[in-house]
């Protein structure tokens, strides 16, 4: 299993639907929203991107 990066696993921690939605995606998505997220090279890059993952998360249901 992949590491979720600390921003990503702040934003989920803090929001109980969202990490619903996302520990029932298959594991290849979980994996592009990780890369995704964890590819950004500055924290405040990482930190934006956890934020838009909460809201597509949130969208896609």
């Amino acid at each position: 299993m992949m590491q979720i990066p600390p921003e990503f696993e702040a934003v989920l921690s803090s929001n109980t639907e969202a990490k619903t939605l996302f520990d029932r995606l298959p594991p290849s998505h979980r994996s592009e929203y990780i890369n995704w997220i964890s590819e950004g090279k500055r924290e405040d890059t990482r930190k934006s991107r956890a934020a838009k993952a909460i809201e597509m998360l949130l969208d896609s249901k």
